[in-house]
């Protein structure tokens, strides 16, 4: 259905140039790319109205707990706040004749209809680390560990994206 894409990909998208400036966009699924995604489409003009997270609020609860380890990234979960943010949802359904008009959202085992003009989903991103590994690079937190300049433990060996963390 047009109007439905991943959450990563939505950011991409956008990042490319997409406008979606006054559309009416919901994101759902689960983990931190979630919010990234959700800021990314309202910095850029789209009004973002609700983070359906499929995780209980227990999960998102534990996850916080250990922003802490992670100054920066803590900081940053404060800047990607969004009153529209809800634990314990999900997509039931998308609806449209030849493209998305809406979303029907469990909110807590609540059906909401909710109008939009664009869905973005994305069920936990998990870093790919398999390259990293075999070349021998340093592995920390559960990502390879890199510099300032994206320096692995390997002499002229880069990486980006999702294996740094």
């Amino acid at each position: 259905l047009p109007g439905v894409t991943g959450a990563g990909g939505l950011q991409a998208l956008i990042k490319g140039g997409l406008p979606v400036a006054g559309e009416r966009i919901v994101v759902a699924g689960s983990g931190p790319l979630l919010l990234a995604s959700a800021a990314t489409a309202q910095d850029n003009g789209a009004q973002v109205l609700n983070i359906a997270e499929q995780a209980h609020w227990s999960a998102v609860a534990g996850f916080a707990a250990q922003l802490p380890r992670w100054p920066g990234k803590l900081l940053q979960a404060c800047t990607l706040f969004h009153p529209g943010y809800r634990a314990n949802s999900h997509v039931v359904e998308a609806l449209g004749d030849g493209r998305l008009q809406a979303v029907r959202l469990s909110i807590g085992g609540r059906i909401r209809k909710v109008a939009c003009d664009r869905l973005a989903c994305g069920f936990g991103l998990i870093a790919n680390l398999q390259l990293g590994q075999a070349l021998g690079c340093r592995i920390e937190l559960n990502a390879l560990a890199v510099d300032d300049w994206q320096a692995t433990s390997l002499a002229d060996h880069y990486a980006a994206g999702e294996s740094t963390g």
